[in-house]
């Protein structure tokens, strides 16, 4: 079974080239997550969210776009034929790929009629869960 990794290395050096700070990524993003957390509780709770993903930052109608590109695929080819596409991690990468290349000339995909960038989404999340499955079988 494919263990959930940190969300970031503890020896990548921080992406802030101001100079601001010398510390790792993942040192970095508990300190700021700190410092969010030590600010907003106003009430005395606490609630140790360091480490954990983050759902509120990323774009409701975004998510919404990508769900729609599963369900068309879905309609198309059933729930869950995705997973067994042969060289699957190559080929939905391919299909982001020109996804993000179409979308610099057409907003919508015109099979689906969804933005190309969610379907580019989709196709990025398809080619992880082969990535993650991939580094699943070789720990077996």
């Amino acid at each position: 079974m494919y263990e959930q990794q940190e969300l970031f290395d503890l020896n990548e050096p921080n992406p802030d080239t101001s100079g601001a700070s010398d510390l790792s990524g993942l040192a970095r993003y508990e300190q700021l997550r700190a410092a969010a957390d030590a600010s907003a509780d106003v009430n005395g709770g606490k609630k140790l969210d360091a480490r954990k993903p983050m759902f509120a930052c990323l774009d409701p109608r975004g998510l919404m776009e990508v769900g729609q590109v599963a369900a068309y695929g879905a309609a198309l080819y059933g729930d869950e034929n995705w997973k067994l596409v042969t060289n699957g991690k190559r080929r939905y990468i391919d299909a982001a790929f020109r996804h993000l290349l179409k979308s610099f000339w057409e907003r919508n995909d015109p099979e689906s009629h969804v933005p190309h960038l969610a379907v580019a989404a989709w196709n990025c999340l398809a080619a992880n869960w082969f990535q993650r499955e991939e580094a699943s079988n070789a720990q077996e």
